[in-house]
């Protein structure tokens, strides 16, 4: 049977306290509001969640857009689009000179307008046609063209040229070692295909030839200009930005060491830079960012990491973010692809770059960092050795970013889930408190990372530690996130809490006598009222862990079971009790003893002669 939702409400616990009803409403939109999915939640409630979500989506796209990027930069507005289009044509020139090709200011102002007119689909297989002239400089006009199509700002036509059979000759572009300058607008134009959209860069994937002539590009750093290899780096990024699929591909290709060669030997930062991004992608995994990308192996990432190891101590933001979300990818995984990042010998400067002024550095330094506190105990060692506690306080004051409290609880809850020593590390340098103070009052995300960590450190601690945690103040946040309506954070709240009753009765066994001391405080805290409600939750393991708790620790038999130990310790030879002759109950040797009837016999009071009066 349909539980009654007024039912329901009302037989709720006093300390849960219900969502107060818009005024204005009439009694049909009360009983529509009662009866939405979301009913039991207050509208500044949802509002909250839904700027959360919102948010979240927001970064996620933002992340998403930083590790795909695109050969152009975004449309400057109308009154700055004259300077940066001839800005953008001056640096194109610059860099075709370099390359052994003539300066095109001009046609490339012509090319990247968003408003120049689009040729018509005959149009097109002429200009792809003309790919095929037995002269250098045909070809190479011809695919510059395409490249100034390719660089439209808005509905470049990609498809358009992948269906009249550009790509072909545009990867025969690439082995023209006698013309670098074709090589480069080749290069720019596979570049350009590889940013649009993911059917675009499986093409370029699975184009014969295509990977093998860019790594070749990357090999022959010696024998060609920087800007070259620079492209041919970009155009591999691009490729291997886009999925799994593509990344193995890319890394198949053997692209890692010429790449490493080419950064380790750049004279400029340029190289560098999209080297470091490009490093970025093919160590990408499901690292919270990208999720359901299964990583690489580690036996085809090893050639880089010396090279990463080597670009954390580089300047510029810009690099110190991809290297550090490369070893960040590298090191989410088992303990080996831990113990290959610590064998560089980069943690001690991931930790210094966890403070960095800018956000950019900082959040892939502190998730690198709390991907390697998960391995072994020996392993987390090495972090706390390079004083990861003092810099983590530093991140989780009250007046930080949000974003910087919750990775920070994230890393403390995973080196709570090492050994008691490790537990005890955290304690000293006092990171209970400002943990505990985020549990209590922070955003959503930063109170689960938060709870985490009381977890780990009382399943894990031992019980003086875990006292420790309760004088803190843990229990009464712990109870709190229980009236949540999120199954997971509250799921998380209850092993918490778990943990800590476990560890009062094991403080209680080890007194020799009396009742778990946690017990009483989780009561005062209305924990007990609230796991109570739980047991009539629509999650069928939130009620079953509820009722467990509740039959553990607060109900009658594990009072009665309490009592039985402490009779236990204090009877050395405890009595034994048989049934005597006369259906009492006796001593052990079968005499005397205290008569107890067998059974209770109620007699029958006989009716007066004289009748009942009223």
């Amino acid at each position: 049977a349909e539980p009654d939702p007024a039912a329901a409400a009302s037989s709720q616990p006093p300390s849960m306290a219900q969502p107060e009803e818009p005024a204005g409403l009439t009694e049909q939109q009360r009983s529509r509001m009662r009866a939405y999915k979301n009913a039991g939640l207050s509208s500044e409630e949802m509002r909250r969640r839904r700027d959360e979500v919102g948010a979240q989506l927001r970064r996620q796209r933002h992340d998403e857009q930083v590790f795909k990027r695109r050969s152009l930069l975004p449309q400057p507005p109308a009154g700055e689009a004259a300077e940066a289009t001839a800005a953008d044509a001056s640096n194109a020139g610059s860099r075709m000179e370099e390359c052994g090709g003539a300066s095109d200011a001009g046609a490339v102002q012509d090319g990247a307008r968003p408003g120049s007119p689009m040729p018509s689909a005959d149009g097109l297989a002429l200009l792809v046609g003309r790919l095929a002239e037995p002269s250098s400089e045909a070809r190479l006009e011809a695919t510059r063209r395409l490249r100034h199509l390719l660089c439209r700002v808005s509905d470049p036509p990609v498809d358009e040229l992948l269906q009249a059979g550009a790509l072909p000759w545009l990867i025969a572009g690439l082995s023209e070692s006698g013309h670098p300058a074709l090589q480069f607008e080749s290069a720019w134009a596979i570049t350009n295909v590889a940013s649009g959209q993911s059917r675009h860069s499986l093409a370029v994937a699975e184009a014969p030839g295509a990977l093998a002539a860019l790594v070749a590009l990357l090999d022959s750093w010696e024998r060609q200009p920087a800007q070259l290899t620079e492209q041919a780096a970009w155009a591999l990024a691009n490729i291997a930005g886009d999925s799994a699929a593509t990344r193995d591909a890319v890394l198949a290709a053997g692209t890692i060491e010429p790449l490493a060669r080419a950064v380790q030997h750049a004279s400029g930062d340029g190289l560098v830079r999209v080297g470091a991004w490009c490093l970025a992608n093919l160590c990408r995994c499901s690292n919270g960012r990208h999720a359901g990308m299964a990583a690489p192996q580690l036996a085809a990432l090893q050639p880089c990491l010396p090279l990463l190891a080597r670009l954390a101590f580089h300047g510029e933001p810009d690099i110190l973010s991809d290297v550090c979300w490369a070893l960040a990818y590298v090191s989410d995984g088992d303990n080996d692809r831990v113990q290959a990042v610590i064998d560089t010998g980069v943690c001690r400067r991931l930790v210094a770059l966890i403070q960095h002024p800018q956000q950019l550095v900082a959040r892939p330094a502190l998730r690198a960092v709390g991907n390697l506190v998960t391995g072994d105990d020996i392993q987390t060692q090495v972090l706390l050795n390079c004083q990861l506690l003092p810099a983590l306080s530093s991140l989780l004051s009250a007046d930080g970013p949000d974003w910087a409290r919750k990775d920070a609880c994230w890393v403390a809850s995973n080196v709570a889930a090492g050994n008691r020593s490790q537990i005890q590390a955290v304690l000293d340098c006092s990171l209970a408190g400002p943990v505990l103070e985020a549990l209590r009052y922070a955003e959503f995300g930063t109170r689960k990372e938060a709870a985490w960590f009381v977890a780990n450190a009382a399943s894990g601690g031992s019980p003086e530690q875990v006292n420790y945690l309760v004088s803190c103040g843990c229990l009464q946040p712990l109870c709190d996130l229980l009236n949540l309506p999120d199954a997971r954070i509250v799921e998380v709240a209850l092993t918490a809490l778990e943990a800590v009753l476990r560890s009062g009765a094991s403080l209680a066994a080890a007194a020799g006598s009396g009742p778990n001391p946690f017990v009483h405080l989780v009561e005062e805290c209305s924990g007990l009222e609230r796991l109570e409600y739980l047991q009539s939750h629509e999650n069928e393991r939130l009620y079953r862990r509820s009722h467990l708790l509740i039959d553990r620790y607060f109900s009658a038999s594990a009072d009665d079971e309490a009592l039985d130990e402490e009779r236990g310790d204090a009877d050395e030879q405890p009595l034994q009790l048989t049934t005597g002759s006369g259906g009492g109950v006796s001593g052990g040797d079968g005499s005397g003893g205290l008569a107890v009837p067998a059974a209770f016999e109620f007699q029958e009071p006989p009716a007066s002669a004289a009748g009942f009066h009223f």
